[in-house]
């Protein structure tokens, strides 16, 4: 297919078409290379002016009045006939990328307009540097983003694409049949016959993910694949928790992944060696590993919205934290050097280092103050986060819950800003940040560690006794759960729930594990015993 779609002198993408009048708007006011209108251009408009001898014209009056109501009705259906053009199926099937990646030249047929692909493209791009223009309920133009993706890096960068590249751009496209969402991505992909010699359909899916996963993981060297899970883990995966679920991943959903595995490319490495320890057979993946610690404490989980958009809220009564923030004000709010070290990693942690970066520490440890205030409270709209605040206002972090580390301060005897005073907008953006990194599916937990406890963001299916480990050939730490009724003689069977987030003050503090993990001889951790681990 790809030399068929290459030799071609043009490629003509069909999309259908319900409305000309709509197609219209497209073409003239927003594939137009900028991807927003400013001066919005009526379909078919025809106006004639016929000035009266004192200057002053009723009818033509009326005519504008009329123009200018017409007008701001486009602007406002503008977005909804965008939405409805990138609705369609076309730009979500896994076999179209092919076409528009290695075409020469590729034209969008929708009515009787073409648009030419390039248009397309620099609306997408646009929309990719200033996501914050488009509508927040106007979100199915990212389901079109990969493909500009795969053209760019195919025609333009005429960069080699690799098979795990193209998979998690991918992740979103659907197809009849599973397996093609990998089939289908083969011939663009410089090592696509390497992990899949021979695409095989009477090859149980399963088998065909755990023998590439474990291809991936040898010629990458890294392990970091296991950590990809999805926001919705199934306990009854027919996968090996080892490898990634793409199943999961390609739910179809905007939001399958959790923004720690959406910034998989910054974080993952290649390591020196292959992790993968002889023994390991399609099941059971053979590797080293160096325990740190076990979750002791773990919020829950934000409410997610359900297949018909609505969030259902947990039962049950809420603690009554608002008198007892009350019986905070009176005490003394002074804090160590390594307190406020200690309260400052609690929104650290919880933003994930997604804050803007024009809010400051100083600006965020304040904004993080807010949370369990009447005024901060009132300023959330999502009530799954209100929620989420009001159910973890207990949690236990050290010494003290999270309510008490947020009404803790630096300076004892300082009286509060009054709301006027308060940096509102920086408070927005915290909150957006927090319930983006909540939304996704992740969760805040508190670890007794081997040498410190520490706060850690996992998947949202983390589990109380869940343990921490430092694993050869993986980036990041990894939550693993120890399976019951199954540990042989000299034998540990693990399950993978997922990849761990930890600030950077906290990665550098681990430096001589992390040189472990790449191999790295270390004298600090010569008196500490690794262990040879089966992940199931």
């Amino acid at each position: 297919m790809r030399q068929i779609y290459s030799r071609a002198s043009e490629v003509i993408s069909w999309i259908p078409c319900d409305s000309e009048q709509a197609v219209d708007y497209l073409v003239r006011n927003r594939f137009n290379g900028e991807g927003i209108e400013t001066e919005v251009q009526l379909p078919s408009r025809k106006r004639i002016v016929d000035v009266s001898v004192n200057g002053s014209n009723t009818e033509n009056d009326g005519m504008l009045l009329k123009e200018d109501e017409t007008r701001k009705e486009w602007v406002n259906q503008g977005w909804d006939i965008m939405e409805d053009f990138f609705t369609q199926a076309y730009w979500r099937r896994v076999w179209v990328i092919q076409e528009v990646a290695v075409a020469t030249k590729v034209t969008v047929l929708c009515g009787n307009h073409e648009i030419p692909w390039d248009d397309v493209a620099a609306v997408l791009a646009m929309w990719k540097k200033n996501p914050d223009i488009v509508p927040i309920d106007k979100q199915a133009y990212l389901k079109a983003m990969h493909l500009a993706e795969f053209r760019d890096r195919f025609q333009v960068k005429r960069e080699p694409i690799s098979l795990l590249d193209a998979m998690r751009w991918s992740y979103q496209t659907e197809a009849t049949d599973p397996r093609d969402k990998i089939f289908a991505l083969l011939g663009l992909c410089h090592d696509g016959a390497t992990y899949v010699p021979v695409p095989n359909y009477k090859q149980p899916l399963e088998e065909i993910i755990g023998d590439m996963s474990k291809a991936m993981m040898s010629f990458d060297r890294s392990l970091d694949l296991m950590c990809l899970k999805g926001t919705a883990l199934e306990e009854k995966s027919k996968l090996p928790s080892w490898t990634p679920n793409w199943v999961n991943l390609w739910s179809g959903s905007l939001h399958s992944m959790t923004v720690h595995e959406a910034k998989f490319a910054y974080w993952h490495t290649s390591f020196p060696s292959n992790p993968v320890l002889n023994g390991s057979t399609t099941k059971i993946l053979k590797v080293e590993g160096m325990i740190y610690g076990t979750i002791a404490h773990l919020a829950s989980k934000m409410a997610q919205p359900g297949p018909n958009g609505q969030i259902t809220l947990t039962p049950g009564a809420r603690a009554p934290w608002f008198q007892c923030t009350v019986l905070l004000v009176g005490i003394d709010t002074s804090l160590s050097e390594g307190e406020i070290k200690a309260r400052d990693a609690i929104w650290k942690v919880l933003t994930m280092g997604l804050l803007p970066p024009e809010i400051s520490e100083s600006a965020a440890a304040f904004c993080f103050s807010q949370l369990w205030t009447p005024e901060g409270r009132g300023r959330v709209h999502n009530y799954a986060l209100i929620e989420w605040i009001d159910r973890n206002s207990r949690l236990r972090v050290g010494p003290r819950s999270l309510r008490e580390w947020s009404m803790v301060g630096s300076t004892a005897g300082i009286s509060p800003p009054t709301s006027s005073e308060i940096d509102w907008k920086s408070f927005d953006a915290f909150i957006d940040t927090i319930e983006k990194v909540l939304g996704s599916g992740m969760r805040l937990v508190y670890i007794y560690g081997v040498e410190r406890n520490i706060l850690a963001m996992v998947p949202s299916s983390a589990k109380r006794g869940d343990q921490m480990w430092f694993i050869r050939g993986c980036s990041v730490p990894v939550l693993l759960r120890e399976l019951e009724n199954v540990t042989e003689k000299g034998q540990y069977k693990y399950k993978v729930v997922g990849g761990v987030y930890v600030t950077e003050s906290t990665r550098k503090w681990w430096k001589h594990e992390f040189k472990w993990t790449r191999g790295e001889q270390d004298e600090k951790l010569d008196n500490y015993s690794s262990t040879i681990l089966n992940l199931c």
